[in-house]
Order: structure tokens, then C-alpha cells, then sequence
């Protein structure tokens, strides 16, 4: 499967950049009035999230400039091609499908609950670990009560 879109995991969940979905849409309007007029159907921290000067662009004199972008849910991302009513919009909706179903195959399901177990199991023995010096700090402290 080619990647059409970058897809980040944070928190477990998968989001996409709207600024790289809008540029993949190869859509006419300005990036601002399209967020502004298709956001609005959309929850803020639910649906997608802002991102301040997040999106690094390097334009033709070569001078970086950062721009606002938002982290959008792929259910978000899926809803916004539908809308597009392009062709662009209805390769990019089935790309984001098959990451969906990708993540959500229940060796992928496995693996993720696997490697979650391990870090959680990392951070219990190391705690467990301090407690056992703590504990032994303050056994000479507690005899002498």
C-alpha cells in the first residue's frame, strides 16, 4: 500500500495532518476558509486538535515559515474527503480505510496490548525497585521508635 498520507500515533490514536490532507485534496480554496467552513460540523479536542505553528513551511526565497495546523481523527480525515466530492477525496478515504482496518486487525491488536504490557511492567519494577531502597532508608529509622 503506498503511503498516501502520514499517519502519527499519539495516545493511541491515529491523526493526520488536516494541512497534508488539504495539500494531498489538491483543493482550490485557501486553507482558512476551507478549515473555517468544514470544522464547524466537528468537536474541538474530540475530532481534531490545534496545533500552534506546527506546520514548518520553506518558501521559494528560502525563508522557514510556521503555520497553525490541526492533528485530525481519521474519522475526522474520512468525513472531510466524502466532503471534498473529488477523486482526490475518494482515493484518500479508501487509503484511510485500510489504515483504519490495518490498525484495527487483531494481530495489530495484540501487539500494541503487548508492547503497552511491557512499558507498564518497565515502569512497575522500576518503582517497585525504588521502594525497595526507600524501604530499606528508613528500616534503621523505624527500629529506633
Amino acid at each position: 500500500m503506498v503511503e498516501l498520507i502520514k499517519v502519527q500515533v499519539k495516545d493511541d490514536q491515529q491523526l493526520v495532518s488536516a494541512r497534508d490532507l488539504y495539500k494531498g485534496l489538491e483543493l482550490k480554496k485557501k486553507f482558512s476558509a476551507w478549515a473555517e467552513q468544514n470544522f464547524k460540523d466537528f468537536e474541538e479536542n474530540i475530532d481534531y486538535t490545534r496545533e500552534p505553528e506546527s506546520y514548518l513551511v520553506m518558501s521559494g526565497n528560502g525563508v522557514k515559515r510556521k503555520y497553525d495546523d490541526f492533528a485530525l481523527s481519521l474519522d475526522m480525515a474520512k468525513q472531510l474527503c466524502l466532503l471534498s466530492r473529488t477523486e482526490k477525496g475518494k482515493q484518500y478515504r479508501k487509503y484511510l480505510i485500510q489504515v483504519e482496518q490495518q490498525w484495527n486487525n487483531p494481530a495489530e491488536v495484540i501487539r500494541r496490548g503487548y508492547a503497552l504490557a511491557q512499558e507498564q511492567a518497565k515502569k512497575l519494577t522500576l518503582e517497585n525497585a525504588n521502594l525497595v531502597v526507600e524501604n530499606r532508608l528508613m528500616k534503621p529509622k523505624a527500629r529506633l521508635l
